[in-house]
């Protein structure tokens, strides 16, 4: 993890994903995300799917989604991102209605 890199599911390493992708100003949102699940991590969200969690989570998700599409980024891109930055466990989260 040299070179000055954050490491890979850190509020930092997310917003630099997002940031690739021209994303700025979403830092709120995945700090909101991140104490949902606690030490600043994010890669760490709950597998399967917890009701109150994702209540408690869908504010950050839409703050991060408006982020996204204000640069020009379709939901699959946005989901593309998200998924990559955050890993495979925010996905019944990402897509629930």
């Amino acid at each position: 993890m040299g070179g000055g890199q954050a490491a890979e599911g850190t509020l930092d390493h997310t917003a630099a994903e997002f940031a690739k992708h021209g994303v700025t100003g979403i830092s709120e949102a995945l700090a909101g995300l991140a104490e949902l699940v606690g030490g600043g991590r994010v890669m760490a969200f709950p597998g399967g799917f917890d009701v109150v969690a994702y209540a408690r989570a869908k504010p950050h998700f839409e703050a991060a989604w408006v982020a996204t599409k204000a640069v020009g980024k379709d939901f699959e891109q946005f989901f593309v991102i998200l998924i990559r930055a955050l890993g495979a466990g925010i996905k019944p989260y990402a897509i629930a209605d």
